[in-house]
């Protein structure tokens, strides 16, 4: 898989979040099942990881749950470059990783990429993350357009998590 697809600059967001750790480590929070799981998904969720086939192909398959909700979401791998690139595919899914609609909009996009390019300096790290809807339909296309500022509050949220994760705070 390589990136494509990209629609135009409204069918996009962008998320940058830097670290205070080394790109080798924050490289392996996206990577290492346990550590994903303590900070992927949106606020107030649980993620349980069911398998994670860290290569390019490979998948990851994920329970996220909540009092009210239990969803399934996968990743499909594409490039991976490390410590410097992640390429993944996400998608709702069902508990056995077939691509199923999302829960909450019916016309939200089956499939997100989601570009991660890390890069360091001094010691920091800095995360960049292009997310975009593949193979959709313009009413696909438009319900990611009404909820881009969700979407990107969502993703810089999980970036926090992460950094909090990295320096100890998060249990």
């Amino acid at each position: 898989m390589t990136i494509h697809d990209q629609g135009n600059q409204a069918d996009s967001i962008r998320v940058s979040h830097e670290f205070n750790a080394p790109r080798t480590l924050v490289f392996r929070a996206f990577s290492d099942a346990a550590m994903l799981a303590r900070w992927w998904g949106p606020a107030g969720f649980t993620m349980k990881v069911q398998y994670l086939d860290f290569r390019p192909g490979g998948h990851c398959l994920f329970q996220m749950e909540n009092a009210d909700t239990t969803m399934w979401a996968r990743f499909v791998y594409g490039q991976i470059r490390e410590p410097e690139l992640i390429e993944l595919t996400l998608s709702f899914s069902d508990e056995n990783g077939g691509i199923c609609k999302a829960p909450f909009f019916e016309a939200w996009p089956l499939e997100m990429m989601n570009v991660f390019r890390f890069s360091e300096e001094q010691g920091k790290t800095r995360v960049e993350n292009h997310c975009y809807p593949v193979h959709a339909s313009e009413a696909e296309r438009a319900a990611f357009r009404e909820q881009q500022r969700s979407v990107q509050d969502g993703l810089a949220a999980a970036m926090r998590v992460l950094e909090g994760l990295l320096a100890g705070t998060v249990l």
